[in-house]
């Protein structure tokens, strides 16, 4: 099945069709990973956005239960120059194109991707609509990405909030020390491991849940890349975290995720 991409400035994409077989409109945004695309696709900082990775060959380790950054697929769609037709890895357990088809996520392969990032580079962050199931045209396309209303005061916190409150005791085996920084909003899975390994005591809430009790108090807002748009539901952090006296930040100070992109 033929794809379709179109960006609000009116370049138009060209590509096939894999995962779901729809229609979506979003924020079109790169990355230059050279690994992690299960990650990436679960990033919670990615919501609301279609996703165009710089990797050229996308899809060889398939997919697997383990490394995901949240309980589904953020992303609004997938962007990819090639999508691998085999998958080598002894922990997939699915192919991308299934993975995604299952979620309800289109992706478009045999874009020219570089192409697609140096407009992005050179424009900035782009709205763009996605046909992957041949019901749209280039205008109509066009058309519904410059009428979408974007994500500027959208609440995406309360979109990729968990459901109920929860502790995190899963850590990883590698040492780790936090970095002092900045708060931001989204939680990604890794960072919780290693801040667990460094001996701090996470605790997940639901965005609408009253603040820490008054006996715990609260240490930091967890964090994960994001933009730290004020205007992105800004304010409602998903969790806190207690540092232990052994470890973490005694004193309370945020921590801070970083973006490769």
């Amino acid at each position: 099945m033929k794809a379709l991409l179109v960006l609000q400035d009116g370049a138009i994409y060209e590509g096939e069709a894999f995962g779901a077989a729809k229609t979506v409109v979003g924020e079109v945004v790169f990355n230059t990973s050279l690994t992690g695309y299960q990650e990436i696709i679960t990033d919670p900082s990615y919501r609301g956005q279609m996703v165009c990775m710089t990797l050229a060959h996308v899809g060889n380790t398939g997919v697997n239960a383990e490394d995901t950054e949240s309980d589904q697929p953020q992303v609004t769609a997938f962007i990819v120059r090639e999508v691998s037709q085999v998958v080598s890895n002894w922990r997939a357990n699915a192919t991308l194109h299934d993975y995604l088809a299952r979620h309800d996520i289109p992706g478009i392969s045999e874009v020219d991707t570089r192409a697609l990032t140096r407009r992005l580079r050179d424009k900035g962050v782009l709205h763009g609509a996605l046909c992957t199931d041949g019901t749209h045209s280039a205008e109509e396309l066009l058309a519904l990405a410059r009428g979408w209303e974007g994500l500027d005061g959208r609440d995406l916190v309360q979109e990729v909030t968990c459901a109920e409150p929860y502790h995190w005791i899963d850590g990883t085996h590698v040492e780790w020390t936090p970095v002092p920084g900045r708060a931001q909003h989204q939680r990604r899975r890794t960072a919780d491991r290693r801040r667990s390994t460094a001996g701090s005591r996470l605790r997940f809430r639901h965005q609408g849940e009253h603040p820490a009790p008054a006996d715990q108090p609260r240490a930091a807002r967890d964090g994960s890349p994001g933009d730290d748009d004020g205007q992105r539901g800004a304010g409602n952090a998903t969790g806190w975290h207690f540092p232990e006296q052994r470890a973490g930040r005694p004193d309370g100070r945020a921590l801070r995720g970083g973006r490769g992109a």
